[in-house]
């Protein structure tokens, strides 16, 4: 009964919704933070003999830091889109109505974890850029991609995780029950 080209316009229409001017202004002053922390974590006001002497050491630590920096914003930016993609309101009634809940479902699980794949995209780019300019000891090497894969299965369990919890639960609240 429906098709692909009914899947793609719902996803588009989570697209719309979910990604709003609001949503994009919040995650704008959330990857402006993450960029003046990468900047901070960078240690660009350390001697540049210090860093080069102790490249391992500081370029493990920012790396570390990074990693643990982008996993924590991942966590919240995707329980911040889940909540406002999974609360009731009027236009989920009127999809509901018109369309299969699954169908809906679906779109919107799909939305929410495309919508997280490219934040956490932004946000490892950020990472990678910081360091490459700010840092003597930076150097991009092939396992940092195998880091981007890990990053991005996380970010898509992780997504997953609090979708099925606000799913079954039904309350928004809930998901903050994973932080105590």
């Amino acid at each position: 009964m429906w098709g692909d080209s009914y899947m793609i316009s719902l996803i588009q229409l989570h697209f719309s919704y979910l990604f709003s001017w609001k949503i994009i202004y919040i995650s704008l002053i959330t990857l402006l933070i993450c960029l003046i922390s990468f900047v901070l974590l960078s240690n660009f006001y350390v001697d540049k003999n210090v860093l080069e002497f102790y490249s391992d050491y500081y370029s493990e630590d920012y790396i570390f830091s990074s990693l643990a920096l982008v996993k924590i914003v991942v966590l919240l930016q995707s329980m911040f889109i889940v909540i406002n993609g999974f609360v009731i309101n009027r236009y989920d009634i009127y999809l509901v109505i018109r369309i299969n809940r699954n169908y809906v479902i679906l779109s919107k699980i799909i939305t929410i974890i495309c919508g997280i794949i490219i934040f956490t995209l932004f946000l490892y780019l950020l990472m990678n850029i910081v360091g490459l300019f700010l840092t003597p000891f930076y150097e991009y090497e092939r396992n940092y991609f195998d880091m981007l894969l890990d990053l991005i299965i996380f970010s898509v369990l992780y997504t997953l995780l609090y979708i099925f919890i606000i799913i079954i639960v039904k309350n928004m609240y809930s998901l903050l029950m994973l932080f105590i």
